[in-house]
């Protein structure tokens, strides 16, 4: 007997919701019940069982102090409408913070080179996902070795 136990946090503010929106996507998708919420796809006719299980599943990965952004939501649809609208930041106060946080993100602030490569590629991947496509792809390598300091340069990256 297998245990299909996935573990996405919870919703919480602008702060985590493009991961969030990837893992709860990504989480419909193989519960077969983003039909339901994307509306590209056509839904099965009749089928309001798997739009209640939609929705309950989206309300129950948002921290309850966003409940008041999905209250009224009639459908799984709305849910996601309504979250998107309040927490899908692309302004340029968001673009500015996260181009910041690439650019002062270093060796020195994170505990290993580990934790820095993620810190790097997170950021990229804010900026790159329709956040801003303006910006000209950047290359890993250049960023990561870019925010080195000598010190640094002697290990392999």
């Amino acid at each position: 007997m297998s245990l299909n136990y996935v573990h996405i946090d919870k919703l919480t503010g602008r702060e985590n919701y493009n991961s969030w929106k990837f893992a709860v996507k990504s989480y419909l998708e193989h519960e077969d019940l983003w039909s339901c919420v994307d509306p590209k796809t056509k839904e099965e006719p009749g089928d309001a069982n798997k739009d209640i299980k939609a929705k309950t599943k989206i309300i129950l990965l948002v921290d309850p102090s966003n409940y008041h952004h999905i209250e009224d939501a009639q459908n799984a649809r709305e849910v996601w409408v309504k979250l998107q609208s309040a927490f899908e930041d692309s302004g340029l106060h968001r673009r500015v913070a996260l181009l910041r946080d690439l650019i002062n993100t270093n060796l020195d602030n994170c505990a290993d080179i580990e934790e820095y490569v993620n810190k790097i590629l997170m950021l990229q991947w804010k900026i790159l996902t329709g956040m801003w496509t303006q910006v000209r792809p950047c290359t890993c390598q250049e960023d990561l070795i870019g925010c080195m300091t000598s010190r640094h340069l002697r290990y392999k990256v």
